[in-house]
């Protein structure tokens, strides 16, 4: 039986990942349906539907990280306890999607072979799979004392320069291509990805800010899911799926393992009169 914390872990999970799917289809249903016989966009009204839903998306995560703050929750000050994920399946998933994200880049790196910015493809496949291999260690080490706190930032900071790494990837493809909705969504998904994990990196920096880190990942899970409508190499849509299978375990595990501050006690005037 889950707790009720648990259950609004569960509850904000399942939202994030309902917003995504819809996003996704959305943006499919534009691949689809907003382009001619030579692939290129129509002005139709999927081309306003996308950004709406994206900006319909951030509003609904500012009200979910309004109403955990509402409900008087709070993360822990200590790191090893507001990312706690001992036990017997927190393990078996850190390593599961660590080593997802590492699978996605090796294929990737094999499948770029004939690209013509195989070097920048080769850089971001090596980055994904040191992220995926970092994954499970720097969760496990969240979870106790701080020791390492060296390697701790430099996990931490990985995600950070992978995106990066991408992000620049996908401006160089696209340098001379004058379609903007061809690659516009990838971009705001994989800046949306690099705030997110820069926000996570604050643990290993003791700068924890709960709201921004909370909506960070919120947004980046959304973003990551909708841009999978997009062509690209299938180990970068591997690479996508563990991406936001990383944030979606940080946050579960942020959330599980918030605290609650007891509701504030009314004042009652000592005047004599009794007061429902």
């Amino acid at each position: 039986m889950l707790s009720k914390i648990q259950m609004r872990a569960l509850e904000t999970c399942c939202y994030v990942i309902g917003a995504g799917a819809f996003g996704v289809f959305i943006r499919w249903l534009q691949n689809v349906a907003g382009t001619n016989d030579e692939g290129l966009y129509n002005n139709s009204v999927w081309g306003v539907f996308v950004p709406l839903i994206l900006i319909a998306g951030a509003f609904v995560f500012i009200g979910m990280v309004r109403r955990l703050n509402k409900d008087r929750y709070y993360f822990d000050e200590e790191t090893s306890t507001a990312l706690k994920n001992g036990g017997k399946i927190y393990p078996v998933l850190r390593i599961a999607i660590g080593a997802v994200m590492a699978a996605g880049a090796l294929l990737l790196i094999l499948q770029s072979e004939v690209d013509t910015e195989v070097n920048l493809l080769r850089v971001v496949g090596i980055l994904g799979f040191l992220t995926g291999v970092s994954f499970p260690l720097m969760m496990k080490w969240y979870g106790e004392p701080l020791k390492r706190p060296g390697l701790m930032r430099l996990f931490s900071m990985l995600p950070v320069v992978f995106f990066s790494a991408w992000l620049i990837t996908t401006y160089k493809q696209n340098d001379i291509n004058g379609v903007v909705w061809q690659y516009g969504v990838e971009v705001i998904a994989v800046s949306a990805a690099i705030c997110a994990f820069f926000r996570m990196a604050g643990f290993s920096y003791d700068s924890v800010k709960p709201s921004r880190i909370l909506f960070s990942s919120f947004f980046g899970i959304f973003m990551l899911i909708v841009t999978l409508g997009d062509e690209r190499y299938l180990g970068q849509q591997v690479m996508l799926v563990a991406s936001a299978a990383m944030l979606l375990y940080y946050d579960w595990v942020l959330i599980v393992n918030m605290k609650q501050r007891e509701a504030p006690m009314s004042y009652q005037p000592r005047d004599g009169f009794e007061r429902l």
